[in-house]
C-alpha cells in the first residue's frame, strides 16, 4: 500500500515531565534541546486524563488515551493493572500502518503483550515478560526482567538467568546498536552501582544507564527498520521526582537529612539534561522534515505528606509470596512497578485458588488483607499492597514491624516486603506538557485549554491524514 502521509514522525514521551521543571532548566540554558523546540513550534500544558472515581492520575491510562484520542472508558484500559488486551481502540500506529507506515516502539506503555506490526515494538517496564515483536528482540526485555527479578526477590537470579546468559545479551546489544562510547560508560556505571554502599546513588546510576541503553538501542532500531512512525519513551523522570523532590525543595520535607540534600538536590535537573541530550539525538537522526513530539502524560508536583506508609518505599518478592501460600511450583510471579502479577496456564480454578489464598494473607493487628486482589482476563491475579494512610493503625504505627498470618503461621511483613529507597515525596499532578514541531506548525505558538486527548488528532493532521470521527480529542490550532 502507498504511504499517504506527508512526513515522518518522532515522538519522545517523558513520563512526569514537568513544566515547573523545565521552565528554570530553560532559563539556565540546561536543556538546550528542547528549548529549540520550544522555540521553533508549539508548546504548552495539557490537561491529563483519570478515570473517574480515581484519585490519580496513572500512566497506565493515560499513554493510551495520548495513543487513541479517546477517554479511557472508551479506549479500555481503566486500571492500572490493565494490558494490550484490554484495548478496543485503534491506536495512533494502527492509523499509520493502515496508512502503509513502518513503525516503530520503544517503551511505550500498554503495548503489552506485543502484536504483529510492520517494524519494531519494544513494551515498557510494565511488561510481564520479555516477549517483542519482532521476536529476537525479546534479549533487550531480558535484561530488564532480570534487573526488576533481582531487585525483589533478595537479589537472586531470576529463572534461566546465567552469566552465559548474560554474556549472550550484551553480545547481542552490541549488534543490535549498543554504540562502544555507551557500552563504556554504562559498564562504568554499573560498576559504581555496584560497588557504592548507598541504595539511592545505585537507583539514580542504573536508571541513568538504562535510559543510555534504550535509547543507543531505539535509533538504532530505527535506522534498520527504517520506520515512518517512531516512538521511544522513557520514565527516568517520573522515578527520579517520585523519590528525589524532597532534596531539591528541602523546605517542604523538614525532616530531609542535610547530607542527602547535598548529594541529590540535583537529580530531577540531571534527569532531565540527560533526556534532553537523548532528545537532541532524536532531532539529528530525524530527516529534515519531520514532525517532532514531546508529551507527557502528567506532571509532578511535592507531596510533602506523602500517601505511603512507612519510612521506605516497600516492594512485593513475588517468590516469597507463593512459597507462603504453597503455590511456587506452578505459578510465576511477575513484578510489575509496586505490584505483582501472579501468572500461569489460563485456568479459572487456579485463578480463583490463587486469590483466595493471597487474601488469607492478613496483618495480625488489625486483621485487614494485606493484599487488593484482583483478576485480570483468565490468566493472572494482581496483588497490591492494601496498606493506606488512612487507616489510623498503619498511620500510626507505620509497615515497618507488622507482624502478618496466613493460617495458623505468623511472619514479619519484612519476609514478604524489601525495602527500595525512601518514601515518595512527590506525585502526579494534571498539568501534563506537550511540544509539537514540524512543517506547517507554527513557530514559537502557545498550547492553551488543551489536553492529552488532542494529541493524536494533532499528530495525524500534521502528518496528512484525516483525522477519523468520533475521537474525543481535537485538532490543535497551532497551524500555520
Amino acid at each position: 500500500m502507498a504511504s499517504q502521509f506527508k512526513w515522518p514522525v518522532y515522538i519522545i514521551g517523558i513520563s512526569g515531565g514537568s513544566w515547573s521543571v523545565i521552565e528554570p532548566l530553560i532559563a539556565s540554558g540546561r536543556i538546550p534541546n528542547i528549548e529549540r523546540l520550544i522555540c521553533n513550534g508549539a508548546s504548552g500544558t495539557v490537561e491529563s486524563i483519570r478515570v473517574k472515581g480515581d484519585k490519580h492520575f496513572r500512566p497506565q491510562t493515560a499513554w493510551p488515551t495520548i495513543a487513541s484520542g479517546l477517554r479511557p472508558e472508551r479506549h479500555g484500559v481503566t486500571r492500572f493493572f490493565d494490558d494490550a488486551r484490554d484495548i478496543k481502540a485503534n491506536m495512533i500506529w494502527d492509523v499509520f500502518q493502515e496508512q502503509g507506515a513502518k513503525v516503530g516502539l520503544f517503551g511505550w506503555p500498554i503495548t503489552w503483550p506485543p502484536k504483529p506490526i510492520d517494524g519494531f515494538m519494544v513494551p515498557s517496564h510494565l511488561a510481564r515478560d520479555s516477549q517483542t515483536w519482532p521476536s529476537e528482540l525479546s534479549f533487550i526485555k531480558m535484561l530488564d526482567r532480570e534487573g526488576q527479578s533481582a531487585e525483589r526477590n533478595s537479589g537472586n537470579q531470576s529463572q534461566g538467568s546465567t552469566k552465559q546468559n548474560r554474556l549472550k545479551i550484551v553480545k547481542s546489544l552490541l549488534k543490535t546498536g549498543l554504540r562502544p562510547s555507551s557500552a563504556m560508560r554504562i559498564a562504568t556505571t554499573a560498576a559504581r552501582a555496584i560497588v557504592t554502599g548507598d541504595v539511592e546513588k545505585r537507583a539514580i546510576l542504573l536508571r541513568h544507564a538504562k535510559l543510555e541503553l534504550n535509547s543507543d538501542i531505539f535509533l538504532s532500531l530505527v535506522k534498520q527498520y527504517q520506520t515512518d512512525f517512531s516512538a521511544f519513551t522513557t520514565f527516568l523522570v517520573d522515578l527520579i521526582s517520585h523519590r528525589y523532590w524532597r532534596y531539591r525543595d528541602p523546605d517542604l520535607f523538614p525532616n530531609t537529612d542535610e547530607e542527602s540534600v547535598i548529594h541529590f538536590h540535583d537529580a530531577i535537573d540531571k534527569a532531565y539534561e540527560h533526556v534532553d541530550r537523548i532528545v537532541g539525538r532524536v532531532v539529528a537522526a530525524a530527516p529534515g522534515k519531520s514532525i517532532i513530539a514531546i508529551v507527557s502524560e502528567h506532571g509532578m508536583s511535592a507531596e510533602p505528606i506523602s500517601a505511603e506508609i512507612g519510612k521506605s518505599r516497600y516492594i512485593i518478592q513475588g517468590d516469597k509470596v507463593l512459597e507462603i501460600v504453597g503455590l511456587s511450583s506452578t505459578i510465576i510471579a511477575c513484578p510489575v512497578a509496586r505490584w505483582i502479577a501472579f501468572r500461569f496456564q489460563p485456568n479459572r480454578d487456579t485463578q480463583s485458588n490463587l486469590a483466595a489464598k493471597l487474601g488469607r494473607i492478613l496483618v495480625k493487628d488489625t486483621l485487614l488483607p494485606l493484599f487488593q486482589v484482583h483478576l485480570h482476563q483468565d490468566d493472572e491475579v494482581i496483588a497490591k499492597f492494601n496498606l493506606h494512610s488512612d487507616n489510623e493503625f498503619y498511620a500510626k504505627n507505620g509497615i515497618d514491624n507488622l507482624t502478618l498470618t496466613y493460617n495458623d503461621r505468623e511472619f514479619p511483613i519484612s519476609y514478604i516486603a524489601k525495602p527500595l529507597g525512601s518514601q515518595r515525596s512527590a506525585m502526579h499532578d494534571a498539568q501534563a506538557l506537550m511540544i509539537l514541531t514540524g512543517p506547517g506548525i507554527s513557530a514559537g505558538k502557545k498550547i492553551f485549554d488543551a489536553s492529552i486527548l488532542d494529541f493524536m488528532p494533532t499528530i495525524l493532521h500534521a502528518a496528512g491524514i484525516s483525522v477519523p470521527s468520533g475521537l474525543d480529542g481535537k485538532v490543535l490550532d497551532i497551524f500555520d
